[in-house]
């Protein structure tokens, strides 16, 4: 093969490779993002869930302390009972006593209820608020995915089309100048850099100066010093 076609045929594999990288990085880009959207709204419903834990709790305890109101005051209206039919003055200050006891017990009890209510109300205004947050999220998430998706299809696409014609030009090549550019390629995806002001674009070194003589005369292929990607 004539060495004007080798390199023209070098030259169409460089721009191959860089249109490849960029929708590999670009896959990889919606990978990340998609992994990314993922975590996010596992994090809103673990939020949402223990926003609602916190709700659940504090029923919980209202609850409890219902049950424990309406018991202290059934042995209030126990002891009032006794007291009215009790006869004996040291009785009757022992039931007093008792009723006074209960009496502030259910005055704790009704504090206790009112501080549980208020944080039954932060509780559930949390709940809105997290559940809003992880509802509008998600109306985000869907669309961005959508779009996600079909970029991700499109450069899918554009992978496999750009792969088959990355074959055909290797194809075209001497089969050792193949064997060197697949070896490249299979290690971060370019096997051919471009000579900028004397330095190879692949790995920033410097090529000496007969070598970028040879690149300029065109006339055999030059392999860099530095990261052995054929220089055009």
């Amino acid at each position: 093969m004539e060495i004007k076609v080798v390199l023209a045929t070098l030259a169409e594999v460089a721009a191959l490779e860089e249109r490849l990288v960029a929708a590999r990085d670009a896959r990889d880009r919606h990978t990340r993002r998609d992994d990314h959207l993922g975590e996010l709204a596992r994090e809103l419903e673990a939020d949402s869930r223990t926003a609602r834990a916190a709700v659940d709790e504090a029923q919980a305890a209202l609850r409890r302390l219902d049950r424990e109101l309406k018991d202290v005051e059934l042995a209030m209206s126990d002891r009032r009972a006794r007291l009215a039919g009790v006869a004996d003055d040291r009785q009757a200050m022992a039931v007093r006593n008792e009723l006074a006891s209960f009496t502030r017990r259910r005055e704790a009890l009704e504090a206790e209820a009112m501080g549980l209510l208020a944080s039954l109300e932060r509780a559930e205004a949390v709940v809105g608020e997290a559940e809003s947050d992880r509802l509008r999220q998600e109306g985000r998430t869907r669309t961005e995915l959508g779009t996600l998706s079909a970029a991700a299809d499109r450069g899918a696409e554009a992978l496999a089309a750009g792969v088959e014609e990355m074959e055909r030009l290797l194809a075209l090549l001497p089969p050792d100048l193949t064997r060197h550019l697949r070896r490249l390629q299979g290690r971060d995806g370019r096997g051919v850099a471009q000579l900028r002001d004397g330095v190879c674009d692949g790995c920033y070194g410097h090529l000496p100066a007969a070598l970028a003589a040879e690149v300029a005369r065109r006339q055999t292929v030059v392999k860099c010093t530095g990261c052995a990607r054929i220089i055009i």
